[in-house]
């Protein structure tokens, strides 16, 4: 097959397109002979659609007539018998001459034994005749109804006859009937007979429930005596089914020379009424002759189109085959590099316009070939200077010193552009904020306050400052080679007055200077240079970069080894800080989407579960802010004498408070006091307990354990020993546990940040891994040290020590409780409805503070910039001012000190709202005039503790209460 298909594309052309047109008219007068086809049975099926319905209206019709007669009948006698003039004796004598009068036929009396007594003109002959023999007629004589029957031979003539029946006992109360006896070609044909068009061999036949024929029409012959259907037994079914038909069948004719069998066309419906059928007869020939005319014709007009068909094609073929073929060999010629030999086409169609297409291709690849030559002569040109600029490139990538990549650089731009008189590498130095010559040629003699410039001056300056080539013609020359400057002048007149060309010496992210070139004489810069000294000045750039990058090698692995750990401190915190944030997330969506419904307790339960992540969020971040402060030297503690039996008591009843585990607390008597940061110490403490009651889930005492202690009962490796003699020397603070343990190989890593052990028990409960490393950092801070002892399976004591303060009045600070988040805030009535004003530039934190103040009874507006903020503040006066430090437009510090300079805002309190936690921004915060400094994220609660002691303050503060003077507080 592969074969053929090869041969096949070998043939030329026309022969291809000669085929398949031929293919193509093949398809189409198979299609046509196919539409011919069916158009020929839709004919004969109309044909027969219509033959059907002509005999469903004589049938109709025959009904309508035959039932209209016997009412004519019934109305006749009935008319006749009231006539007063005659008797009732006489009325049955002159009743079938009135009936004949009206309706014709052949007209009995018959009375209530079946014996005829009375007859009209046509009924003579049967006067005295019994009609027992009828068993229909004696049917309707015992039931009095009227009735249409039909009878075949006597009494009533030699054929088939039609008896419409109407009873006297409907009438005369007595009985007899009323028989009017009618040819059934008379009656059922009548007027019907002239509407049929059934052509010279068509005709019709009346049949009755038995199969009998009862009429017929011409040309056929008169039905005999008792005649049966040729289908019979197909005329009762139909009858009895009553369901019309058309088809064609056999039928035997009588012809010249004898009975012959031949095909008609049948249409058989029955009547409604009665058990009769009308066939319509027709010769097949004679009824598909228009159909099989029309099939010819097809036939005909087909083989008479063919040839005709295929004269036009062959000439069409080689018509639009030749012109191709011309087309074809100017295509060659053209393939060949013949570009010379024009391509002429009168014709006006498509094939004109392709010759037109290719004659302006051939024009076109001319042109282009011209300027091709033309472009590699040029190319030949330009890959000498690439050439040179390789080597270049290739020698300054080969040194790593400032002084030889300059020098180089500077020899480069001598050799690639002989018509410069001087060039220069200009270096900017930030310190002194100008352009210097680095290295240079042609200004001999120059000194350095000559060679440079401040960014924006002169084409190296401008160069720098725009980041873009600088191309600078100087004076127009009077004449060709007249000299603008005069070749003796100074380096300052030619740096000034002489052309220039600059390019800056730039990297992705930063700019280091440019270089430039000068001349005495116009016009010797052009466009293709400036693209060869922006190539130069890219090499340059990068020697200059890596002759930088060396003179800092020695720091560059301490740069790597920051970011390597900046990366991995980066990476563990964003990974501690998805869970959080997911818990927040995944719940507040829930809470969110309208298709889930949540009863109260179920959205209390995911308020509650928000509340815990974002606490947890927040202790998370705290961690890391704290372990960022140790790392950078900025921890500050606030020590001093503290009694740590205190600080167990509290943090121990509020974990009694919060949950349901048994404390044991021992606290050696006559404990010193010890030299601490409290709220490093309650830190600490509250870190141990937490992780006793997590690690230890089958429940048991967790027991907190005070004792004093010197230098020689610490365990060695503390390392703190050196303290011997001193008695007490240390307070040590014990919290043991009855959880699952820690290996021994795993004790080591405990200390260190984002360090966990893996067990079952630790995966399944949260923490970053940063507790024991800010607790050990607390407390190494603060002289301590801790330390762990456990029995894996039994129980776990973290240990930790603090030094014995020995000075004189020893004192301790007591801190806050915190608030217990399941009671209901409650603000003093004093401050509850104050206005305040809330600035920040997140939508979000806008309406969660909005929302919260709202909540409690504070009249709040909005600010979302420096410049809202401002404009409110024009014709409002707040009670109190939270304002963000980071604005889009402004800085809050510097908003701050605006607003404590201008009278008129002077004494409204700023409350700062920052992600900021650095301790030199909150103390920018108290210098700025904040009476408080809110770190985000905070908690809704704790926002209005602060919102609360603000106003209070200030309160306090005003003239006329606690300051007598009226002095403003600072």
């Amino acid at each position: 097959m592969a074969r053929k298909w090869f041969v096949f594309s070998d043939w030329r052309l026309q022969t291809k397109v000669l085929l398949l047109l031929i293919a193509g008219l093949v398809v189409l007068f198979l299609s046509m002979a196919y539409l011919g086809y069916q158009a020929v049975q839709y004919s004969t099926d109309r044909m027969l659609e219509e033959r059907l319905s002509v005999a469903e209206f004589v049938a109709n019709n025959t009904d309508a007539v035959v039932h209209r007669r016997l009412r004519q009948l019934q109305a006749v006698v009935a008319a006749s018998w009231q006539e007063p003039e005659y008797n009732e004796s006489a009325k049955p004598t002159i009743l079938p001459s009135r009936v004949e009068e009206v309706l014709g036929g052949i007209i009995v009396v018959v009375d209530e034994a079946g014996h005829v007594v009375s007859a009209g003109t046509n009924g003579v002959p049967l006067l005295g005749a019994s009609l027992e023999a009828q068993p229909d007629v004696l049917d309707a004589l015992k039931d009095g109804q009227p009735r249409i029957l039909t009878t075949q031979g006597a009494p009533f003539g030699p054929g088939p006859m039609v008896l419409l029946v109407a009873p006297l006992g409907q009438v005369n109360r007595t009985g007899g009937l009323v028989i009017n006896a009618v040819d059934p070609a008379e009656l059922v044909w009548g007027g019907a007979s002239q509407s049929l068009k059934l052509g010279q061999t068509g005709y019709a036949e009346l049949v009755d429930q038995h199969g009998m024929v009862l009429a017929r029409t011409e040309p056929g012959r008169p039905p005999d005596k008792l005649e049966k259907s040729d289908h019979a037994d197909r005329f009762k079914m139909l009858i009895r089914e009553d369901r019309p038909v058309v088809r064609t069948c056999h039928r035997c004719h009588e012809t010249d020379t004898g009975t012959a069998r031949r095909r008609d066309v049948a249409a058989f419906a029955p009547l409604s009424g009665l058990p009769w059928g009308v066939v319509l007869r027709q010769s097949e020939d004679e009824a598909l002759q228009p159909t099989r005319r029309l099939q010819s014709s097809l036939i005909i007009f087909d083989l008479l189109a063919w040839p005709v068909a295929l004269i036009v094609v062959w000439a069409f073929t080689r018509r639009v085959v030749r012109p191709i073929g011309q087309l074809t060999e100017a295509t060659q010629r053209i393939a060949a590099g013949e570009l010379d030999t024009p391509m002429e086409s009168s014709r006006q169609d498509e094939i004109g316009r392709l010759a037109k297409s290719f004659e302006d291709m051939r024009v076109q690849l001319r042109r282009s070939r011209q300027q091709l030559e033309q472009r590699a002569e040029d190319l030949e040109a330009k890959t000498k200077e690439l050439s040179a600029l390789f080597e270049v490139s290739s020698a300054l990538a080969s040194t790593l010193q400032m002084e030889t990549v300059l020098k180089g650089t500077t020899e480069a731009l001598r050799a690639l552009f002989p018509a410069a008189d001087a060039g220069a590498v200009f270096l900017y130095r930030p310190e002194e904020h100008r352009l210097v010559a680095e290295a240079s040629f042609g200004f001999d003699g120059a000194g350095p306050e000559v060679l440079t410039f401040a960014p924006g001056e002169g084409c190296a300056g401008e160069a720098f400052a725009s980041q873009q080539p600088v191309l600078l013609e100087g004076h127009e020359p009077a004449g060709p080679g007249e000299r603008t400057v005069d070749e003796g002048g100074d380096a300052s007149r030619l740096l000034a007055e002489g052309p220039g060309l600059a390019v800056p010496l730039a990297a992705e992210d930063q700019v280091l200077g440019s270089l430039a070139l000068y001349s005495r004489r116009g016009g010797v810069f052009s466009p293709s240079e400036m693209q060869l000294l922006r190539n130069l000045a890219n090499q340059a750039t990068l020697a200059i970069l890596n002759a930088r990058l060396f003179r800092e090698a020695s720091l560059a692995g301490a740069w790597r080894e920051l970011n390597r750990l900046k990366t991995e401190f980066v990476a563990r915190a964003s990974h501690q800080l998805r869970t959080p944030l997911t818990v927040i997330k995944s719940l507040a969506e829930t809470l969110l989407r309208r298709d889930v419904r949540l009863s109260s307790r179920e959205r209390r339960e995911f308020l509650e579960g928000i509340d815990r992540a974002a606490d947890r969020l927040t202790r998370l971040v705290a961690d890391l802010l704290a372990v960022t402060r140790f790392e950078s030297g900025k921890l500050e503690l606030r020590a001093g004498p503290l009694p740590l039996p205190a600080v167990v008591e509290r943090v121990v009843a509020e974990f009694r408070r919060n949950t349901s585990r048994d404390f044991t607390v021992s606290i050696a008597p006559k404990l010193p006091f010890v030299f601490a940061d409290p709220d490093r110490v309650e830190d600490v403490l509250s870190n141990l307990i937490s992780n006793a009651v997590k690690y230890s889930p089958g429940g048991g005492t967790i027991v907190v354990d005070l004792r004093p202690a010197d230098g020689r009962s610490l365990p060695p490796e503390v390392g703190l020993s050196g303290r011997q003699g001193e008695s007490p020397a240390f307070v040590v603070v014990s919290v043991t546990d009855g959880g699952v343990g820690i290996a021994a190989a795993d004790q080591f890593r405990l200390f260190q940040p984002f360090s966990r052990i893996d067990n079952p028990v630790t995966r399944s409960t949260a923490g970053a891994g940063l507790g024991l490393y800010i607790c050990k950092t607390y407390l190494e801070a603060m002289h301590g040290a801790i330390w762990v002892v456990s029995e894996p399976g039994r129980q776990t004591t973290f240990s930790f020590c603090l030094p014995a303060f020995r000075g004189a009045n020893a004192s301790a600070s007591v801190k806050s409780k915190p608030r217990d988040k399941s009671l209901p805030f409650a603000l003093p009535v004093r401050v509850a409805g104050r206005h305040v004003l809330v600035v920040d530039d997140e939508p979000d934190v806008l309406k969660a503070v909005r929302l919260s103040l709202r909540a409690h009874s504070f009249e709040v507006s909005e600010a979302a910039s420096a410049e809202q903020l401002f404009a409110f503040l024009k014709t409002n006066h707040p009670d109190l001012i939270l304002l963000d430090v980071v604005l889009p437009d402004g800085d809050g510090f510097e908003i701050a000190h605006t607003l404590r300079s201008d009278p008129a805002t002077f004494g409204i309190p700023l409350v700062f709202l920052t992600a900021k936690a650095g301790e030199d921004d909150e103390e920018k915060g108290k210098q700025a005039g904040g009476v408080a400094y809110v770190r985000k994220p905070f908690a809704g609660l704790d926002l209005l503790e602060v919102v609360e002691r603000s106003l209070i303050s200030v309160e306090a503060a005003a003239p006329g209460k606690d300051d007598p003077a009226g002095s403003p507080s600072a």
